[in-house]
């Protein structure tokens, strides 16, 4: 779905930005913002890496059960 909103905006922003390399610029910054935010995820989960197995899976799956509503 992001992907198919993705290709849609691309001609909004062409359509601001004509010059190719600002267009260039201007759709690849959002993405070297998650750098940072990639790198610091995992300074996050490494106490989880370092748990035994079954600790850890038991510690992922009450957090994305807490995030994740069941419908039944």
């Amino acid at each position: 779905m992001g992907y198919a909103i993705g290709y849609l905006l691309l001609p909004v922003f062409a359509y601001f930005i004509r010059d190719w390399r600002m267009l260039l610029v201007a759709l690849s910054l959002p993405g070297f913002l998650y750098i940072p935010l990639w790198w610091g995820g995992w300074r996050r989960l490494r106490p989880l890496f370092e748990l035994q197995p079954q600790r850890m899976a038991s510690l992922l799956q009450m957090s994305y059960s807490r995030r994740m509503t069941v419908l039944s």
